[in-house]
Protein backbone atom coordinates (compact mmCIF):
# COMPACT_ATOMS: atom_id res chain seq x y z
CA UNK A 1 0.00 0.00 0.00
CA UNK A 2 1.26 3.28 -0.69
CA UNK A 3 0.69 6.10 2.12
CA UNK A 4 0.30 9.45 0.88
CA UNK A 5 -1.78 11.04 3.39
CA UNK A 6 1.53 13.59 4.37
CA UNK A 7 1.96 14.10 0.95
CA UNK A 8 2.15 18.14 0.19
CA UNK A 9 0.75 18.52 -3.13
CA UNK A 10 -0.41 22.18 -2.85
CA UNK A 11 2.84 23.01 -5.44
CA UNK A 12 2.59 20.33 -8.03
CA UNK A 13 1.37 21.67 -11.50
CA UNK A 14 1.98 18.13 -13.36
CA UNK A 15 0.62 15.10 -12.26
CA UNK A 16 0.45 13.02 -15.75
CA UNK A 17 0.61 9.87 -15.30
CA UNK A 18 1.51 9.83 -11.53
CA UNK A 19 0.13 6.52 -10.98
CA UNK A 20 -0.09 5.07 -14.44
CA UNK A 21 0.42 1.62 -14.67
CA UNK A 22 0.50 0.74 -11.13
CA UNK A 23 -1.38 -2.32 -12.12
CA UNK A 24 -1.42 -4.37 -8.69
CA UNK A 25 -2.68 -1.39 -6.59
CA UNK A 26 -6.17 -2.03 -5.17
CA UNK A 27 -6.55 1.08 -2.82
CA UNK A 28 -5.52 4.08 -3.17
CA UNK A 29 -6.21 7.18 -0.91
CA UNK A 30 -5.81 10.44 -2.84
CA UNK A 31 -8.25 12.36 -0.80
CA UNK A 32 -5.95 14.55 0.94
CA UNK A 33 -4.22 16.08 -2.31
CA UNK A 34 -4.67 19.27 -3.58
CA UNK A 35 -4.86 20.25 -6.96
CA UNK A 36 -5.82 23.24 -7.10
CA UNK A 37 -2.63 24.50 -9.43
CA UNK A 38 -2.15 21.37 -11.35
CA UNK A 39 -2.42 21.69 -15.07
CA UNK A 40 -1.86 18.05 -16.39
CA UNK A 41 -3.37 14.89 -15.11
CA UNK A 42 -3.26 13.41 -18.30
CA UNK A 43 -3.38 9.18 -17.71
CA UNK A 44 -3.06 9.89 -13.80
CA UNK A 45 -4.63 6.73 -12.73
CA UNK A 46 -4.31 4.96 -16.47
CA UNK A 47 -4.08 1.49 -15.99
CA UNK A 48 -4.49 1.01 -12.53
CA UNK A 49 -6.13 -1.92 -13.12
CA UNK A 50 -7.20 -3.56 -9.86
CA UNK A 51 -8.37 0.14 -8.44
CA UNK A 52 -11.61 -0.78 -7.08
CA UNK A 53 -12.82 2.44 -5.46
CA UNK A 54 -11.29 6.18 -6.81
CA UNK A 55 -11.99 9.02 -4.39
CA UNK A 56 -11.27 12.37 -6.23
CA UNK A 57 -13.96 14.36 -4.01
CA UNK A 58 -11.11 16.94 -2.88
CA UNK A 59 -9.28 17.32 -6.65
CA UNK A 60 -10.07 20.66 -8.64
CA UNK A 61 -10.12 19.62 -12.46
CA UNK A 62 -11.44 22.51 -13.69
CA UNK A 63 -8.07 24.06 -15.24
CA UNK A 64 -6.45 20.82 -15.92
CA UNK A 65 -5.72 18.22 -18.92
CA UNK A 66 -7.29 15.23 -17.16
CA UNK A 67 -7.52 12.92 -20.61
CA UNK A 68 -7.45 9.41 -20.08
CA UNK A 69 -7.20 10.04 -16.58
CA UNK A 70 -9.17 6.79 -15.50
CA UNK A 71 -8.85 4.48 -18.85
CA UNK A 72 -7.93 1.13 -18.34
CA UNK A 73 -9.14 0.59 -15.02
CA UNK A 74 -11.66 -2.03 -15.26
CA UNK A 75 -11.75 -2.96 -11.58
CA UNK A 76 -13.59 0.35 -10.23
CA UNK A 77 -16.78 0.30 -8.71
CA UNK A 78 -17.25 3.06 -7.10
CA UNK A 79 -16.03 6.91 -7.87
CA UNK A 80 -16.48 9.97 -5.62
CA UNK A 81 -16.06 12.46 -8.66
CA UNK A 82 -13.84 16.02 -8.22
CA UNK A 83 -15.86 18.61 -6.38
CA UNK A 84 -14.41 21.08 -9.31
CA UNK A 85 -14.28 20.53 -12.63
CA UNK A 86 -14.57 22.53 -15.98
CA UNK A 87 -16.01 21.94 -19.41
CA UNK A 88 -14.22 19.23 -20.54
CA UNK A 89 -13.90 15.96 -18.22
CA UNK A 90 -12.46 12.71 -18.93
CA UNK A 91 -14.27 9.82 -19.58
CA UNK A 92 -15.16 6.85 -16.93
CA UNK A 93 -14.38 3.48 -17.24
CA UNK A 94 -16.09 1.10 -19.23
CA UNK A 95 -19.82 0.20 -18.16
CA UNK A 96 -22.93 1.69 -16.81
CA UNK A 97 -22.00 4.69 -14.25
CA UNK A 98 -25.10 5.39 -12.04
CA UNK A 99 -25.54 8.20 -9.28
CA UNK A 100 -27.79 7.95 -6.22
CA UNK A 101 -30.59 9.01 -8.12
CA UNK A 102 -30.13 6.64 -11.06
CA UNK A 103 -28.95 9.23 -13.37
CA UNK A 104 -26.47 7.41 -15.79
CA UNK A 105 -22.63 9.29 -16.98
CA UNK A 106 -20.19 8.24 -19.50
CA UNK A 107 -17.45 10.80 -18.59
CA UNK A 108 -16.98 12.83 -14.84
CA UNK A 109 -19.97 15.34 -14.17
CA UNK A 110 -18.70 18.48 -16.16
CA UNK A 111 -18.98 21.87 -14.41
CA UNK A 112 -19.02 20.37 -11.05
CA UNK A 113 -19.03 22.28 -8.21
CA UNK A 114 -19.33 19.71 -5.64
CA UNK A 115 -18.63 15.61 -5.41
CA UNK A 116 -21.35 12.45 -6.36
CA UNK A 117 -20.46 9.22 -6.26
CA UNK A 118 -21.06 7.00 -8.87
CA UNK A 119 -21.06 3.57 -8.90
CA UNK A 120 -20.72 1.16 -11.81
CA UNK A 121 -23.68 -0.84 -12.22
CA UNK A 122 -23.45 -4.67 -12.45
Amino acid sequence: ALKLSNFDTSKVTNMCGMFMGCETLTTLDVSNFDTSIVTDMYCMFWGCRTLTTLDLSNFDISNTNANGMIGQCPKLTTIYTPKKAGGYVPDLPEGTWKDNKENTYTKLPANATESITLTKAE
